[in-house]
């Protein structure tokens, strides 16, 4: 579970049912789900979108075999089974790759050549021994990618993600009350 653009999806027999944001039920933008008050980032599970699904297929909580709960930054599962009357046995939480990777994974399974290149350049991608994923390129062959190098970065630096989120919020550029560095980058394809 993410702290923003929540969601949820109902799998049967192995073929999607139905899956639905919760934004587009509560109606908040990326639907920002933090637990007020929590020291942690304790997050609330997409209730109206688990809701919605289970009542418009007819079933229950303890009717599925099986719950796989996304995670973020940090693990969601004890977070998930808390929320919800559900057998922990039931609730499986995927190890997840570093961000970085995920990212590039992503950009080469949709990309339209055999061995492309792979750039990712982020705010910040996954935390390790007091550095975070800055910069990273890898190369693309038989479906593997091959990191070719990195830029880590560290506290105190910012990240090309950190100066536009600065420079969106600067400029008054928001969304959900959050920096929109997309939505300056996007600006940017309108400049002379």
């Amino acid at each position: 579970m993410s702290s923003h653009d929540r969601s949820a999806a109902l799998l049967e027999d192995g073929k999607l049912w139905g899956a639905i944001a919760e934004e587009r039920l509560d109606r908040r933008k990326r639907s920002e789900g933090l637990i007020p008050g929590q020291r942690t980032a304790s997050v609330l599970a997409p209730m109206q979108a688990i809701t919605a699904l289970l009542r418009d297929r007819g079933v229950h909580l303890s009717d599925l075999d099986l719950v796989v709960c996304g995670r973020s930054v940090t693990s969601a599962r004890e977070s998930l089974t808390a929320q919800l009357p559900l057998d922990p046995a039931k609730v499986v939480e995927p190890s997840m790759p570093a961000h970085h990777i995920a990212h590039a994974y992503s950009a080469y399974a949709t990309s339209p050549f055999s061995s492309p290149a792979v750039l990712v350049v982020d705010e910040q991608g996954s935390h390790v021994d007091g550095y975070y994923e800055r910069i990273s390129w890898y190369q693309a062959r038989n479906g593997s990618l091959m990191p070719l190098d990195s830029f880590n970065g560290s506290v105190g630096q910012l990240s090309l993600g950190m100066f536009f989120d600065v420079v969106a919020g600067l400029v008054g550029l928001a969304e959900a009350g959050l920096p929109a560095a997309g939505k300056l980058m996007a600006l940017a394809a309108f400049a002379p």
